[in-house]
């Protein structure tokens, strides 16, 4: 009786602590637009940089790139569309309430359909992660369904589905997700739900139906393999609910043997034979499972199932050593659980390091798959993301206060190469003869005055001029001849010939020369003006460039100062993350401890049972 009632207990512990896995959590694309709409394409130089380091996940990157290329004015063809990729990224960050700011001033303005769209999207997404479905459900409603909003009618429907679901509104979620209008790569993700919720609201037949067709899909990515196998453990789940164990093997079979899934596909699949009695078959699936790691909680549960399927087969010499290797390794589990839970709580190991690969004998101490519940929670997971995130801000500000010493050396060089320069630029400029320039233009200004009165021989050309002057000397050598000279009427004539021609000249030619000379005299204005303004200039920039250093060096020593005041609450809020991951993953173990405390008891118990069995059958056959 007492193996009988430690078999009933077993049985009911593994379906109880075994199924309700695949229907309990919705499941999303890991590269779903939902989650991460991605960013139209660029047709800037600047924005392309930006999506760059988006597309390759450094968002700390792209949120630096984005702000400063927006700050340069340089993202005018994108500006609506960085501010949705900035709103996003910062969302990345967990960062919801200024995401949402980022949106909501967005729907204010005038912005494309198209870009409207996607900030509603992710406005509603903020509100479900936020747990205000209503809301959320109410935002979506925004989606327009025109040309434009074709691209996000997928992505609206499978967000309204999770939103009902998570609202316990089953039937709506169905309502919402059976007629699919998403991309093809989206519809298996939104097939699921569907199935999902199909089942959860009472549809048991139609969820398994659309289930089967998940599971039998050609072979794909990883990602999508790993989908079909969680389609068949769902489906083997319902089937061992309503008791229809050899269908549920069926599912069981096709999921593959090194997935993620594996583990629980092989428990179980002995648990199918195990309900029709065929006790030898069902320890095919479980020996195969009991050469994995034993840290594995399905592992775990083979070690106590296999005993029992020998005991079932009347073998209890096997199954009382089966009991007994399972207890011992139980037992050494257990050891190296507490021996981990204390070096964590001494603060010798740290869970960050584990993950990270840090910590050395890390592995050894705390192997990762006993840490498959908690890396799948979200809140650990959130959690480790904002260290992540935090530890990568620590890292660029240690970089950076390091780097802000060059360029102390950058301003200092800066300053010797304008100091040895200025001196040379100052003895040229001397050489200058600024006020030689003005005399002579004053004087040409005074000729110019005269000739607008209308003295014409002021513009008169220096050829001119000397012929005038011996024209004069002739005649004054004329003068002195005496009257009775035989050629002094002829000499005379070809004098006042001569002296017209010059004066024809002079006065032909004035018109001309004057509009030319007022001409110059802009010219020479300008050029001296250009002189006294390059002076000005030099002077203005000898003041500046002091200023502009003596500028720059504040705004080193403020970043200085800034980059000094945050590394402490940077690493503040990192000794906070890393504590708080640290309790996550005791409360885990000790939820494990408690576990395998648990497995022990049974083991024990079932032992005793076969002990106590073994020890009554010799009594019965003495008093038969």
């Amino acid at each position: 009786m007492l193996v009988q009632a430690a078999i009933r207990r077993w049985r009911r512990h593994a379906l109880q602590t075994m199924l309700g896995f695949c229907l309990s959590v919705p499941l999303v694309a890991s590269g779903t637009s939902v989650w991460e709409a991605p960013p139209p394409r660029a047709h800037d130089v600047h924005y392309g940089t930006v999506l760059y380091l988006y597309y390759q996940q450094n968002h700390f990157g792209a949120i630096t790139r984005l702000k400063a290329m927006r700050t340069l004015g340089r993202l005018q063809n994108h500006a609506d569309e960085a501010e949705v990729v900035l709103g996003g990224l910062k969302l990345s960050y967990g960062l919801d309430d200024d995401a949402e700011a980022v949106f909501r001033r967005l729907l204010t303005r005038d912005v494309p359909e198209d870009i409207r769209n996607r900030a509603w999207l992710y406005l509603a997404r903020i509100q479900y992660r936020k747990g205000q479905y209503a809301e959320a459900e109410a935002t979506l409603a925004h989606v327009v369904e025109g040309e434009s909003g074709r691209n996000h009618l997928g992505e609206r429907q499978l967000l309204q589905g999770l939103i009902r679901m998570a609202r316990a509104d089953f039937a709506g979620a169905v309502a919402a997700l059976r007629a699919w209008r998403g991309d093809a790569d989206s519809r298996p993700y939104a097939d699921y739900n569907l199935a999902v919720a199909l089942i959860r609201s009472g549809d048991t037949g139609g969820g398994l139906r659309l289930l089967d067709q998940l599971g039998r899909g050609a072979s794909g990515s990883d990602e999508y393999l790993a989908l079909q196998d969680k389609a068949n453990l769902a489906a083997a789940e319902v089937l061992l609910r309503t008791d229809r164990p050899q269908q549920a093997r069926q599912r069981l079979d096709r999921v593959r043997l090194h997935g993620p899934y594996s583990n629980q596909a092989l428990l179980w699949s002995g648990m199918t034979w195990e309900a029709v009695g065929d006790h030898e078959r069902a320890l095919v699936p479980w020996s195969t499972l009991l050469e994995r790691p034993h840290t594995d909680p399905m592992v775990q549960e083979a070690l106590l199932a296999v005993p029992h399927a020998y005991d079932r087969l009347s073998q209890p010499t096997r199954a009382a050593a089966r009991l007994e290797n399972a207890i011992s390794v139980l037992e050494r589990e257990r050891r190296d659980l507490r021996r981990a839970m204390q070096a964590m709580k001494l603060g010798e190991l740290h869970i960050t390091g584990v993950l990270e690969g840090e910590a050395d004998n890390g592995d050894d101490v705390l192997p990762l798959a006993s840490l498959v519940e908690l890396l799948a929670g979200h809140r650990f997971h959130q959690t480790f993301q904002n260290y992540r995130d935090i530890r990568a801000l620590r890292d660029n500000l240690d970089y950076w206060a390091d780097a802000v010493s060059s360029f102390d050396d950058m301003l200092e060089a800066q300053e010797a190469i304008y100091a040895q320069r200025l001196p040379e630029t100052r003895k040229q400029l001397e050489r200058l003869d600024f006020s030689t320039g003005q005399v002579r233009r004053d004087a040409l200004k005074e000729r110019f005055r005269q000739a607008e009165l209308g003295d014409a021989w002021v513009l008169a050309t220096s050829e001119e001029k000397r012929r005038w002057h011996r024209l004069q000397d002739v005649d004054q050598r004329l003068a002195r001849l005496p009257a009775e000279h035989p050629e002094l009427d002829s000499l005379r004539t070809r004098h006042r010939v001569l002296s017209g021609l010059v004066r024809w000249s002079v006065e032909t030619d004035f018109a001309p020369r004057l509009w030319e000379s007022r001409q110059q005299l802009r010219a020479l204005d300008q050029a001296l003006s250009d002189q006294e303004g390059l002076r000005r200039s030099l002077d203005a920039a000898e003041r500046y460039a002091y200023g502009r250093f003596d500028g720059f060096a504040e705004r080193i020593e403020h970043q200085r100062d800034r980059i000094a005041r945050l590394q402490p609450r940077l690493a503040i809020a990192l000794e906070k993350h890393q504590a708080s991951l640290q309790r996550q993953a005791l409360d885990v173990l000790r939820e494990q401890d408690s576990a395998l405390e648990q497995k022990l008891l049974r083991a024990r118990y079932a032992l005793a049972g076969i002990h106590d069995a073994a020890g009554r059958a010799p009594r019965r056959e003495s008093q038969q």
